[in-house]
C-alpha cells in the first residue's frame, strides 16, 4: 500500500474527525509480521488480525494484535477471536464515537500457500462453502446482539456489505499436502450455478448490501439504487461528519440518501478486471469491447446486444452508458 496514502485512509480521516478506530480480521496489505505498525499508520488505533500468507486464519489462528503476535491461540477458532476483539473494543471506557472495520475472514479457503496443509477444526476437515456461510451468520447475529444490547444501539450504523461474489471453488480437504478443491454452486431462479468471483458477470459484481440503524433505516425496507464500492469513503465521511483531506479527490458519491430511503445521485456503477471493464445502470451494463447486455432478463450474460441487434430500449442504453465512458474518459473498443 503507498505510504504516501496511508494518511488519508477513512480510518486516518475518521480518527482526526474526533473517532476511536480498529480494524479486526482480514489484513492482506502486508505481512504483518514485517511491519507491525502499518494498521497504526493507516489510521487504525487498535487491530487484531490474521497472518496473511504467514499463518492460519481459522483453526490455530496466526494472529498479531496491537503490535504483537498472540500466544495461546493452538486450540481457538480465528472468527471467535476476531468477533470478541470488537465486542471488547466497543467496550471500552472511552467517550469518543468509534468506527470498526470488521473485515471477516469468513468466508475464504484457508490458506492454501503455508509449508503444510493448516489445520482443520474438530470434524478432521475444512468447513464446507454452506457452513461457512452458517457460521458467518452466527457471527454477525452474535455481534448485532451484542450492539443492541450495548449503550450505544440507538447511534450505531452496521453497513453489511462485500466486495465480490461468490467463488466457483473452495478448499474441502487436504491429502497429504494435496489440497482438495469442490464447486460451489448456488440456486438463482431454480437453477444452480457456479459462483462468479473474480469474473465481470453479476455472479461476480453484484452483491447484497444492508444497512442497521434503529430509528433512522425501516427494517424491511428494499432498495434497487446503485452503490458503487468506491461510495463508502464518501459516505462514512458523510456519516462521520469528516473532511476529506485538503487536495484530495474521490470518486465514490455518499449513499446516505439511499439510507435515508431517498433517491441516490447516482446513477452508473463501474468495474473492471484486467483490460476488461464495464458501466451499468440497474437494467443495463456496457462493456468497453462494445458487448451490452439486459442483465434484468439475462443475469447471466449468455447473449449480447450487438450494433445490429440492438432494439430501440438497447439503442438508447448503449447510447447513454457510452457517453458516460466518454465523459469518464474510458477507452472503448467498438467490435
Amino acid at each position: 500500500f503507498p505510504k504516501d496514502h496511508e494518511s488519508t485512509t477513512i480510518a486516518s480521516v475518521l480518527k482526526d474527525a474526533g473517532y476511536r478506530t480498529a480494524v479486526s480480521g482480514k489484513w492482506q496489505l502486508s505481512l504483518l509480521s514485517k511491519d507491525l505498525d502499518q494498521p497504526h499508520r493507516m489510521g487504525f488505533e487498535q487491530y487484531c488480525l490474521f497472518g496473511w500468507h504467514e499463518g492460519p486464519r481459522y483453526h490455530s489462528p496466526m494472529i498479531f494484535e496491537n503490535g504483537k503476535q498472540r500466544d495461546g491461540l493452538e486450540k481457538g477458532y480465528g472468527p471467535d477471536e476476531y468477533r470478541k476483539f470488537i465486542e471488547g473494543f466497543i467496550s471500552q471506557d472511552d467517550d469518543r464515537p468509534f468506527f470498526v472495520f470488521y473485515s471477516m475472514a469468513l468466508c475464504h479457503d484457508v490458506t492454501d500457500d503455508l509449508d503444510a496443509p493448516v489445520p482443520h477444526g474438530p470434524d478432521g476437515r475444512y468447513l464446507n462453502y454452506s457452513e461457512m456461510i452458517a457460521d458467518m451468520d452466527k457471527q454477525v447475529g452474535q455481534l448485532m446482539q451484542f450492539i443492541q444490547s450495548s449503550e450505544h444501539a440507538d447511534n450505531t450504523l452496521v453497513i453489511f456489505t462485500t466486495d465480490n461474489g461468490t467463488p466457483s471453488r473452495y478448499i474441502a480437504r487436504a491429502e497429504g499436502e494435496k489440497l482438495i478443491r469442490l464447486p460451489i454452486e448456488s440456486n438463482l431462479n431454480g437453477e444452480m450455478r457456479l459462483g462468479g468471483k473474480g469474473k465481470l458477470t453479476d455472479a461476480g459484481t453484484r452483491a447484497p448490501t444492508i444497512f442497521w440503524m434503529p430509528e433512522v433505516v425501516e427494517a424491511g425496507t428494499e432498495t434497487d439504487q446503485l452503490i458503487d464500492f468506491t461510495d463508502w469513503y464518501a459516505t462514512l465521511l458523510d456519516v462521520g461528519n469528516a473532511r476529506l483531506p485538503r487536495g484530495y479527490q474521490i470518486d465514490g458519491i455518499s449513499c446516505v440518501d439511499t439510507i435515508l430511503g431517498d433517491s441516490s445521485e447516482r446513477t452508473v456503477a463501474f468495474a473492471e478486471h484486467g483490460k476488461r471493464y464495464f458501466l451499468r445502470d440497474q437494467r443495463w451494463k456496457l462493456y468497453n469491447n462494445g458487448d451490452l447486455y439486459d442483465v434484468q432478463a439475462g443475469p447471466e450474460e449468455s447473449m449480447p446486444f450487438g450494433l445490429k441487434t440492438d432494439s430501440r430500449a438497447s439503442s438508447l442504453a448503449r447510447r447513454r452508458l457510452s457517453d458516460q465512458m466518454r465523459k469518464m474518459g474510458l477507452p472503448q473498443t467498438i467490435r
